[in-house]
């Protein structure tokens, strides 16, 4: 297992080992992180594809981007174990990288092997059972080969109240699976964690990061909480969490990316260019997104190395201020 996780110097000297732009990096508490990571959701579930994404994340981690996003159930565990053996390599130390990956959905593979029982499955593919959380953790860690892994998100929780259960029953399951991965920080397992969602915050009478937020606290037990992160969709072509009032803080009602800052919780974005139906007008796309006040990082599907020199000369724009933003 690589010892470890991201730490504020090491992740600095990466930043100014790579001068991509004044505003390339941005911070998340006192991570230096890129602007745009690497995500690894889509292409096939084979050996090409697997040594595509190596070579693609090995070329980005090189070239400037040490944000990469995974989750247990893509590509049947494969892209969790690609970013582990690139990892294991130690070409970039790992304190350098912020590595995030997800739970929730479960893998036929932790079924198979009945490590997770289908018959409690939610729709049979989601679960916040805390000890199916725990043994998809488990599996993640040993996929990557991490003792220590960054950013451990609930994957889509809103696949819960979309099956039916109740809003008080939902947050309950929330803080009970907030349990195991506060459990997890204490052992030295996970830095922080969040949800990662779809839908959840962009929609009205979805997700209130507010009560995520009072399920962590619960969870934690009179600690600080670990919840610190939030992975959502934001694009041109999805820009809800930007310009919709979703959120309400205190009686307030407010955006998504809003309510974030005023909560102190880090955001990145998934489906950055639409999964590529913005790939047509990608400069353009992809300034916009990093330009979201407060955002973090861009993901973007990377599978291959010519994607990561693209998008990274996309990314050499200038930001937006927030005024154009709006006014995109």
């Amino acid at each position: 297992m690589i010892q470890g996780h991201a730490t504020a110097d090491a992740t600095a000297a990466y930043a100014a080992k790579h001068p991509l732009g004044d505003d390339f990096f941005s911070k998340a508490g006192e991570l230096s992180i890129s602007s745009l990571g690497l995500g690894t959701y889509l292409q096939e579930d084979d050996d090409e594809t697997d040594r595509a994404y190596e070579e693609a994340i090995t070329f980005a981690l090189g070239a400037g981007i040490n944000h990469l996003d995974t989750a247990i159930v893509y590509r049947g565990m494969r892209s969790e174990r690609v970013i582990g053996r690139v990892l294991a390599k130690g070409k970039v130390p790992r304190e350098a990288v912020l590595v995030a990956t997800k739970g929730g959905y479960v893998p036929g593979e932790l079924v198979a092997k009945k490590k997770i029982a289908r018959e409690t499955l939610v729709k049979g593919s989601h679960t916040l059972l805390p000890k199916d959380v725990e043994a998809m953790l488990e599996q993640s860690r040993q996929n990557l080969q991490l003792e220590t892994i960054d950013v451990y998100y609930i994957h889509n929780p809103e696949t819960q109240l979309q099956a039916g259960v109740a809003e008080k029953e939902f947050y309950e399951r929330c803080r009970a699976a907030f349990e195991v991965l506060e459990a997890a920080r204490k052992a030295g397992k996970v830095v922080a964690y969040g949800t990662a969602t779809w839908s959840g915050y962009r929609i009205p009478n979805g997700l209130q990061l507010e009560k995520m937020i009072e399920a962590a606290t619960a969870a934690a037990r009179g600690s600080d909480h670990g919840f610190k992160w939030v992975q959502l969709p934001i694009s041109l072509a999805m820009p809800e969490a930007v310009t919709k009032k979703t959120q309400k803080v205190k009686g307030e009602a407010m955006s998504f990316v809003d309510a974030a800052r005023k909560l102190g919780v880090h955001f990145a974005s998934s489906g950055s260019i639409a999964q590529g139906e913005l790939a047509h007008d990608l400069p353009r796309a992809i300034r916009w997104v990093r330009s979201v006040p407060g955002l973090t990082t861009a993901l973007v599907g990377m599978s291959k190395k010519a994607h990561v020199e693209q998008n990274l000369a996309a990314a050499r724009q200038p930001k937006l201020t927030a005024s154009q933003v709006m006014g995109s």
